[in-house]
């Protein structure tokens, strides 16, 4: 058994050599960001309760991928109470194969070539690519992509800036904090007719459990979008809350 000073340490010591890998291993096993991030959450939540009476794991990262992929599944299971089509993706999940959840050096580089990919998904516009990247490779923290941004409105102040820099305020102090600034760019109007930002507050209205709002919002932003991998992503998220 660790203290809990010494158990903390060493997690916070593992999420900071450990966790981009994992997301990376997690969003090949998924098959998505949002789930893969979520699970990695879920794993470190789990890590922070066992860890300090039963021990550090001899291999952390198998373990946090492990947990995760069983803490999606769940959350998958739970969602196919609503939508049918959740539970085969469970389903396929829970089949995968001691192969597949493989941690090796090899894998994990091929996870992280992976994860540079999708955050330079063409389906992202480049300002999200950029937050993205940062963010999961660069493994910069959210108070620095702030600070970044607060760089950015002194030197090239625009709108589009600012609600990048308000999605960074939603990550570091909460979503209510981002929304706040995100309903403040939209009431000035210079971002009318950019669907980005009512795609935006769209995901920080449900964060909020505001459910019925985040409908409207997704509506906005599927009204404005153009290119259809955007348009897709958008009816996904506008179905989830259905």
């Amino acid at each position: 058994m660790l203290d809990q000073g010494s158990s903390q340490q060493q997690l916070a010591e593992v999420y900071q050599r450990e966790s981009r890998r994992v997301l990376a291993t997690l969003i090949r096993l998924l098959g998505s960001f949002d789930l893969a991030e979520e699970a990695l959450h879920d794993a470190f939540m789990v890590a922070a309760t066992q860890w300090p009476s039963e021990g550090v794991p001899d291999n952390p990262r198998a373990w946090l991928v492990s947990t995760g992929r069983f803490k999606a599944i769940d959350q998958l299971r739970r969602r196919a109470r609503f939508d049918e089509s959740q539970q085969a993706i469970a389903d396929s999940l829970y089949q995968q194969t001691e192969r597949d959840l493989l941690t090796d050096d090899d894998r994990i580089e091929d996870d992280r070539l992976r994860l540079i990919f999708t955050c330079c998904h063409p389906s992202l516009s480049p300002d999200a690519q950029i937050a993205l990247t940062l963010r999961e490779v660069c493994d910069l923290s959210t108070e620095e992509i702030v600070g970044l941004y607060d760089l950015l409105l002194q030197v090239s102040p625009s709108p589009v800036v600012a609600l990048n820099r308000a999605a960074a305020v939603a990550m570091r102090d909460g979503w209510s904090a981002g929304l706040a600034l995100m309903d403040q760019l939209r009431d000035q109007g210079a971002l009318a007719g950019y669907h980005l930002l009512p795609a935006a507050r769209a995901h920080l209205l449900a964060k909020l459990g505001r459910d019925r709002e985040a409908r409207e919002a997704y509506g906005e932003a599927l009204a404005l979008v153009q290119q259809e991998p955007e348009r897709r992503y958008l009816q996904g998220r506008l179905k989830a809350l259905q």
